[in-house]
């Protein structure tokens, strides 16, 4: 039975034969030995499809995609009119407008995805067994995990939403990191603490092999930096196209390195020399990236030696039926011999997703939002410059000027506010060319194109608002102009979560349940799972390899916090009528999803958690079950007993009570009596006591009266006085 290695040689030898295009079919008329021979034939067949893709990327698309680099980056694009001389002195103003929507767009899809926690729904293809479910929980914890500590999922998702905007479409390369480090270190007595001497004297040293990096990765490939065949099927470009070449940058160093290791599951690189790695190098000037690096120089033209920038490509090519992956160093030589993709990616998928934001069929590179205004963007910074110039005209005239005469040119240029020009007739010399003052119209057509460029992005901005006063008066009218932005904006997020966000994580899943092996990971992955309840102790790779489907939780609706919450109320009250429904909802999920949309990640901290359910016990014994009845029988009749004795002495109870407060109240009358005896008996006093000052006053004023008339009549009688 022939081995792996004479079977993949067999199969390679085979697929030597075909004619698969110019320059291919040539190597086997060299005098060289078959390997060589079969390495020439792989190098030409990737070459070839580099080139070709490569021309048709030049021509088609790299011109636009440098444009809509420029508009994204406030700058006029290559060939501009206003990069010419003949606008040197003219206003040049970039309006943002189209950063402006991008960086909305960008606000969506971050409120959309990373509002809760809980971004991906994990759910079991076999609903009935409950260790598809375990496994659901037990990945859905995994990928979690991994996504908030190991990926930087956030500036990756963000970054790939990016490029769509600017692309039209994001790319990115899904696999596992795993690299392990010798480590060299002094043995120590554990007795002692003193290092170990060996038979020189010196320090006793061991090596060990340490655990470096064990994660999954998600890599953002500039669009630049992939190759396709241009007529492969829209729906699916990566897959249906019969190569893919992935370029990858590398340090020449990193190389040396990778070919010196062999690391677990990637396949083994050929040896070469640093001089034979810095030969391979070609021209790598890219125009694109230097648009995007704002032609500040390539980046990846580094200095020479073990620093300097050489370009690996991993090549993918389907071949009668059979796919196939190969590393070459550049175009000139091979790295690694060809393999069936299944043994280096144990899914047998190429690992390479591409995504988009825009639809449009029939095209492997849609269009990017920022192609879509490029027209309006020119137009508004048009109207804008154009103002700006009658405005600078109205406020610094322009002159005629008499040829020949002594005008202070210098000083009339400089128009300083009160400064003086000498001039020998000012009446003729110099005439002042008025410029009439700018109109409402370019105002107006300024905001007219400001809506059409909102309505295109899907953005809901001022100028949208303060241009349909019509409609903005009511609150009725905001949320119309808000409901259509807001529905263009979901479309966008909908199709980029479709065609880029779940494949990514669909494989991510596919690695965790392959390489997962950190434990404390999968401790802590078990315990939020719960595995415990269902009587299992430790997390095996049959639990983790079942067959699951995963979402993410954005739909229509989702950037809109007010729209999330009223939408999720009324699906609950909907279903609410329904037996048995609001008795099966998840109130964790259903805070989580609420306080999201309220901008807070976790909602379950505002309430207090539920105590823990106690465990389920096996069912008793039947003869323990017979006497646990009679004990409750005699329970129960004790129980009655006891409750006859309380009813006869709550009785009791209640008559001593109600003779005490016969007596107090008895006994609060004669009280109330006697009160009001006394009370009448002081009334009856101070009446006499107050007819008594009475008369006493009386009898004070009578003589006082009768003094006085004395004393009248005397004075009158004139006598006794």
């Amino acid at each position: 039975m022939p081995t792996r290695d004479e079977s993949q040689r067999d199969t390679l030898d085979s697929l030597a034969d075909m004619n698969v295009g110019e320059g291919v079919a040539d190597v086997h008329g060299i005098d060289e030995d078959p390997q060589a021979e079969r390495d020439s034939w792989w190098i030409a067949l990737a070459r070839n499809a580099y080139r070709d893709s490569s021309t048709w990327l030049d021509t088609s698309l790299r011109k636009q995609w440098e444009k809509n680099i420029a508009h994204f980056n406030n700058r006029f694009s290559p060939g501009s009119k206003y990069e010419s001389a003949a606008y040197r002195k003219r206003s040049r103003t970039f309006r943002p407008k189209t950063r402006s929507a991008v960086r909305q767009n960008e606000a969506a899809v971050a409120a959309a995805m990373f509002s809760t926690d809980d971004l991906v729904s994990v759910a079991p293809l076999n609903d009935e067994r409950v260790e598809s479910k375990l496994s659901a929980r037990l990945n859905h914890a995994l990928l979690e995990y991994r996504l908030n500590h190991s990926i930087k999922w956030f500036l990756t998702c963000m970054g790939a939403f990016q490029d769509t905007q600017n692309y039209g479409v994001c790319i990115s390369h899904q696999y596992w990191q795993y690299e392990e480090r010798d480590v060299e270190h002094i043995i120590y007595d554990e007795a002692t603490g003193q290092a170990v001497l060996d038979e020189d004297g010196a320090p006793a040293t061991e090596r060990e092999t340490r655990l470096v990096v064990d994660r999954p990765c998600i890599d953002l490939v500039a669009p630049e930096n992939l190759r396709i065949d241009p007529a492969a099927d829209w729906r699916d470009p990566i897959n249906t196209s019969p190569y893919v070449i992935r370029l990858v940058p590398m340090y020449a160093s990193d190389v040396l390195a990778r070919m010196n290791a062999d690391l677990p599951g990637q396949q083994k690189w050929r040896e070469y020399s640093l001089g034979e790695i810095l030969a391979s190098r070609a021209e790598q000037y890219d125009s694109t990236r230097n648009a995007r690096e704002n032609n500040r120089g390539d980046s990846t033209d580094a200095e020479d030696g073990y620093f300097a920038t050489v370009w690996c490509h991993e090549v993918f090519v389907r071949l009668d039926g059979q796919e196939y992956v190969y590393w070459m160093l550049g175009t000139s030589r091979l790295l690694s011999d060809p393999a069936p993709l299944d043994e280096v990616y144990f899914h047998g998928r190429r690992p390479i997703v591409m995504g988009y934001s825009n639809i449009e069929a029939h095209k492997t590179y849609p269009a990017a939002h920022v192609q879509m205004i490029e027209g309006l963007q020119e137009a508004t910074n048009d109207v804008q410059n154009q103002r700006f110039d009658n405005v600078q005209l109205v406020l610094n005239k322009r002159y005629l000027l008499r040829r020949g005469q002594a005008i202070d040119t210098q000083a009339l240029m400089r128009n300083v506010p009160g400064g003086a020009v000498v001039t020998q007739d000012p009446e003729r010399d110099i005439k002042v060319l008025e410029t009439n003052d700018v109109t409402a119209s370019s105002y107006q057509e300024q905001d007219r194109i400001d809506v059409q460029l909102d309505e295109m992005m899907g953005a809901f901005s001022q100028s949208s608002v303060s241009n349909n006063r019509s409609l903005n008066e009511t609150v009725g009218g905001m949320q119309m102009l808000n409901s259509s932005a807001t529905a263009v904006t979901e479309y966008s997020i909908r199709t980029f979560v479709e065609t880029w966000v779940e494949p990514v994580l669909r494989q991510i899943l596919l690695l965790e349940q392959y390489y997962e092996s950190d434990e404390t990971i999968l401790a802590l992955a078990a315990d939020q799972a719960q595995i415990e309840k269902f009587g299992l102790n430790e997390v095996t790779d049959r639990l983790l390899m079942k067959e699951l489907s995963l979402t993410v939780n954005v739909g229509i609706g989702a950037t809109n916090p007010q729209q999330k919450v009223e939408r999720l109320v009324f699906g609950l009250n909907s279903v609410a009528g329904i037996p048995g429904v609001i008795e099966r909802a998840n109130g964790d999920e259903i805070i989580t999803e609420v306080f999201g949309a309220l901008g807070y990640k976790n909602g379950k901290r505002f309430f207090t958690p539920p105590e823990d359910e106690p465990p389920q016990e096996p069912p008793p014994d039947p003869e323990m079950v017979k006497l646990q009845m009679q004990q409750e029988i005699k329970q129960a009749e004790l129980d009655q007993v006891r409750e006859i004795k309380e009813a006869e002495l709550r009785q009791n109870r209640e008559l001593k009570l109600a003779d005490i407060a016969a007596r107090e109240r008895m006994t609060m009358t004669q009280l109330h009596t006697s009160l009001q005896l006394d009370d009448r008996k002081l009334t009856r006093m101070e009446q006499l006591e107050m007819m008594k000052d009475k008369t006493k006053r009386d009898t004070v004023a009578l003589a006082e009266r009768n003094r006085t008339n004395e004393m009248m009549l005397k004075r009158e009688m004139g006598s006794g006085i």
